[in-house]
């Protein structure tokens, strides 16, 4: 009796696990695709960062192709032919894994995707006209005002400066160093359109968290791709000022730590000092 006792709250646990874990890999097509795969296609309006996913089924064997969406990075390491072509003609972007993405989601996926292929009003053709917009001076100053903090988003996300930099950025920090430096981003993620779609719902196991609760609005996201485009011209001249920068103010901010230590101590050193000299010379 006492055993049944003790056992029983491990099925209490199994089961909450079990529940959770479906409740994880329970969601639709649909929202999957929102989520992870309109940052990089579209379903009939041409290629953004990745290629037009219309009758994708039609041009490669659907085995292939749930193989791909569950493990991208694996296939690419196995230097399969196709997937190194996809590489190639998304200027060497590799497709970010799908969490918790398993061949039975895969399936799902490719059969919503079969779906909106043959739906001519699909939400998904539209993506690339949409985000083609004149972009202004002032766009790229908001953009640079987002980027750096400046000026908050209106969802209350992160400024990019946290994590990332560029090499035309004014200051003396330059930028955090946890993500790329997105110079080249506007050319690298598809220009203006490919950038404006990867900005709506920016993938990756760090950004999708965050940026999925609170989503950049069409005008912050308009305003940055025009402050990046402003950038894409010295994506192949890296700026090495910001580390300079950094070392020299680390430098002058041990000096000055030094400086006031001693100046703090040194009263104390001396009295004892002093002491030490008078005692020893007195006798």
């Amino acid at each position: 009796m006492r055993t049944q006792q003790q056992s029983f709250p491990l099925y209490i646990l199994f089961f909450m696990v079990v529940i959770l874990c479906s409740a994880s890999f329970g969601q639709a097509p649909a929202e999957i695709f929102n989520q992870y795969c309109k940052s990089c296609h579209t379903i009939g309006g041409g290629k953004l960062i990745g290629p037009d996913l219309k009758d994708v089924t039609q041009r490669q064997d659907r085995a292939w192709l749930v193989k791909w969406i569950v493990d991208p990075v694996g296939v690419l390491g196995a230097k399969d032919p196709y997937a190194l072509k996809l590489q190639k003609a998304a200027n060497g972007a590799i497709m970010s894994p799908t969490p918790g993405m398993n061949e039975s989601m895969a399936g799902a996926l490719l059969d919503f995707i079969e779906k909106e292929s043959a739906d001519p009003s699909s939400q998904y053709a539209g993506n690339k006209a949409r985000a083609l917009l004149p972009m202004t001076r002032e766009d790229a100053a908001t953009g640079y005002a987002l980027f750096t903090g400046l000026r908050s988003f209106k969802s209350g996300g992160p400024a990019c400066f946290a994590c990332h930099t560029v090499n035309k950025l004014p200051g003396l920090l330059g930028g955090g160093r946890l993500g790329p430096n997105l110079s080249d981003a506007y050319t690298r993620l598809g220009q203006q359109a490919g950038l404006s779609a990867w900005l709506s719902a920016p993938p990756g196991l760090t950004m999708t968290p965050i940026f999925s609760r609170q989503p950049l609005g069409k005008d912050e996201i308009h305003a940055l791709v025009s402050f990046l485009n402003d950038q894409a011209a010295s994506a192949a001249n890296p700026n090495a000022m910001a580390v300079g920068n950094f070392v020299i103010i680390s430098l002058i901010s041990s000096t000055l730590f030094l400086l006031v230590f001693g100046l703090v101590w040194s009263g104390r050193f001396t009295g004892v000092r002093k002491k030490l000299f008078k005692q020893s010379y007195s006798a």
